[in-house]
């Protein structure tokens, strides 16, 4: 009888061991081999999931996007401008892991890696993380819980830019919990004077 092999399951076991191969040698020193060993399993299963080196980074890249899509539901609802902050505190407040991956990414997003399909996954996340507040802050405008002088849209796309910028920034130093979170107590109080 054939064995019944978890697709999905071999699937994830390969994303996890790239990350954390990568996450400990950098994405262009790593081989697929190195993926491989690490996975557990060998060169040609990893081929048969993956197709290339930036074949698997578009899923890794596409794996940790969908993370924080679901994180923007947190966005749906929200009726005072506390409600607000506190969502977006959320896109700061993250893992240890999500900023470990977030480190992988911004090696995968280098110039020169694939065809930039990673890249365009990260502008696709963008503009729909923008689109989303964009609803909320005119919601949140049009109920007075904002100031009507707001212009949605540009504050929509300054926020996320400020939360990815504000990322970024943790996930190159390395920043610690307590220091992400007087960092987002800071940004949260900064933006509930501007707001309120």
């Amino acid at each position: 009888m054939p064995k019944i092999v978890d697709k999905e399951a071999v699937r994830a076991g390969i994303m996890k061991a790239a990350l954390a191969t990568y996450a400990d040698g950098g994405v262009h020193a790593a081989s697929l081999e190195r993926v491989a060993m690490a996975a557990g399993i060998g060169k040609g299963t990893l081929y048969h999931y993956f197709k290339s080196k930036e074949d698997l980074a578009v899923a890794i890249a596409d794996q940790y996007f969908a993370r924080l899509e679901d994180q923007l539901s947190a966005l749906d609802s929200l009726d005072s401008l506390d409600a607000l902050l506190d969502a977006l505190a959320g896109f700061v407040e993250r893992s240890d892991r999500d900023y470990q991956d977030m480190r992988v990414l911004i090696d995968i997003f280098s110039p020169g890696f694939g065809t930039g399909k990673p890249l365009a996954r990260a502008r696709h996340f963008m503009e729909t993380a923008s689109a989303k507040l964009e609803k909320t802050l005119t919601e949140l405008r049009d109920k007075g819980a904002l100031p009507g002088s707001i212009d949605p849209a540009d504050l929509a796309r300054t926020l996320v830019a400020l939360l990815d910028g504000i990322g970024l920034h943790i996930a190159l130093l390395g920043l610690p919990a307590d220091a992400r979170s007087r960092m987002t107590a800071a940004l949260m109080a900064t933006l509930r004077h501007g707001l309120g």
